[in-house]
């Protein structure tokens, strides 16, 4: 994984799932690394939130989709080194798959939540009630 600049060609970038492009470094402002998901693996909702949870470290770039290929751009400070670069990478990687696991758990137990909240809401009386007599 080599950290290249914003300006850097893109013609050598190795576009298959996951991996990172491997230009070599230009002059420029700010060091950034390319990735490409593969959204039949993983959801944009997912690629989104995980992105949004690097936000501290770097900024993630989604480019236009070419078919189900996202590119992806990792934009960080002036003066990250090619290792903690890569190490954010990674750990996109890890909160890629944990924003996906979650929406699998959030679509597997739907009915049960919905089945919870019916029950809970079912033995209040959400309507204030008043005796005909008073």
């Amino acid at each position: 994984m080599t950290i290249q600049r914003p300006d850097a060609g893109t013609a050598s970038a190795d576009r298959s799932l996951g991996s990172a492009a491997s230009s070599p470094p230009n002059a420029g402002p700010d060091p950034a690394l390319e990735i490409t998901i593969d959204t039949r693996v993983h959801g944009l909702l997912a690629v989104k939130k995980a992105a949004y949870r690097l936000a501290r470290r770097c900024t993630v770039v989604l480019g236009s989709p070419e078919g189900d290929l996202i590119p992806l751009r990792f934009l960080f400070p002036r003066g990250t080194g090619e290792e903690t670069a890569a190490e954010a990478v990674r750990l996109f990687h890890r909160e890629l798959l944990d924003e996906d696991l979650r929406a699998v758990i959030h679509d597997q137990t739907d009915a049960l939540r919905d089945l919870i909240l019916a029950h809970t809401f079912s033995r209040m009386d959400l309507v204030e009630r008043r005796d005909p007599n008073e």
